[in-house]
C-alpha cells in the first residue's frame, strides 16, 4: 500500500483497518471498489443483486466481456482475490431494514469502523442510507451520476446530512434514468474515484468539510455547496419522514 507523507496528524487508521460497505457495484461502485483495492483496503463488503451486462461495460470498469451474465458480486470477488483482498459479497437488493441488519453484523469488534459508499441508481435508497447512517452514527459517502455530471455528499455523525439539503427523493415518474438520459463512462469513473478519496479521508480521520460536491465532466468544473444542519431536518431529529414536502424534484436528479 502506498503511504502519503503529508497525511497529517489524523492518520491513526489506514484503509486496511476499516470496513468499507459499497452499495451497488455498477457505474459508481466499480471505480470505487477499484480505488479502495488500490489504496490497500482489505475489508470490503459489496451489496448488489444485478448481473453483468455487456451494454454497461463502458462505465462498469470492474468487469470485462467474459463476465457477461455473471452476478456482479461473484465477478468482483474474483477480481479482489487476484489483488489479495478479502471481499464480502451480498447478492441482495439493499433496503433500510437490511442496512440496519448489515451494520449490526459488521460491528464485531469495539475498534471496528465502517464507512458506507452509496453507489446505487436508486434515489429512494440514497435517502434510506442517509437516514440509517445518521441514526446509527455511521459515516456515509452518497454519490450519483447522470449524463456528464456527478454529485457527492458526505454524511458524518453530528454534521449536516442529505435531507438537510433535499427533504425527500423526487417522484419516480419525473426522475431521469440512465436508460433515458445515458451516462458518460468517464464521468462515472471520476465520480466513483472521488467517492473513494473522500471515503479514505473519512476512514483515516482527515477533515472532510460538509458540502454538496458536483463535477461537470463536460466543462471540467467542480463546485462545492457548503451545508449546514437544518433544524427541521427529519433525519437529524431522529424521525425521518418520507412524506414531507421537498424541493429535490425541482432539480435534476443524478443517479448511477
Amino acid at each position: 500500500m502506498t503511504r502519503v507523507d503529508d497525511a497529517g496528524p489524523g492518520r491513526a487508521r489506514d484503509p486496511a483497518s476499516c470496513r468499507f460497505v459499497v452499495l451497488g457495484a455498477g457505474g459508481l461502485g466499480s471505480p470505487a471498489i477499484l480505488g479502495l483495492l488500490a489504496a490497500g483496503a482489505s475489508r470490503i463488503t459489496i451489496v448488489d443483486d444485478d448481473r453483468v451486462a455487456a451494454s454497461n461495460l463502458q462505465r462498469q470498469v470492474l468487469y470485462n466481456i467474459a463476465d457477461r451474465g455473471r452476478a456482479k458480486t461473484d465477478a468482483a470477488l474474483q477480481f479482489a482475490r487476484m489483488r489479495g483482498a478479502h471481499l464480502d459479497r451480498r447478492g441482495v437488493r439493499m433496503t433500510r431494514a437490511g442496512l440496519h441488519d448489515l451494520l449490526d453484523e459488521l460491528r464485531t469488534t469495539a475498534d471496528s469502523r465502517s464507512v458506507v459508499l452509496e453507489c446505487s441508481d436508486d434515489a429512494s435508497l440514497k435517502f434510506d442510507v442517509n437516514d440509517v447512517c445518521v441514526a446509527r452514527g455511521v459515516d456515509a459517502v452518497i454519490g450519483g451520476v447522470l449524463g456528464w455530471r456527478g454529485q457527492i455528499t458526505v454524511v458524518q455523525p453530528g454534521g449536516p446530512c442529505l435531507r438537510c439539503l433535499f427533504e425527500q427523493p423526487p417522484p419516480p415518474e419525473i426522475t431521469p434514468t440512465c436508460g433515458s438520459v445515458g451516462v458518460i463512462g468517464a464521468a462515472a469513473g471520476f465520480t466513483g474515484y472521488w467517492m473513494t478519496l473522500l471515503a479514505l479521508r473519512v476512514a483515516s480521520k482527515q477533515p472532510v468539510g460538509p458540502a454538496f460536491r458536483t463535477i461537470d465532466s463536460r466543462t471540467g468544473r467542480c463546485t462545492e455547496l457548503a451545508l449546514q444542519r437544518r433544524p427541521q431536518c427529519p433525519a437529524c431529529r431522529g424521525a425521518p419522514e418520507s412524506d414531507q414536502p421537498g424541493f429535490l424534484a425541482t432539480r435534476r436528479a443524478i443517479q448511477s
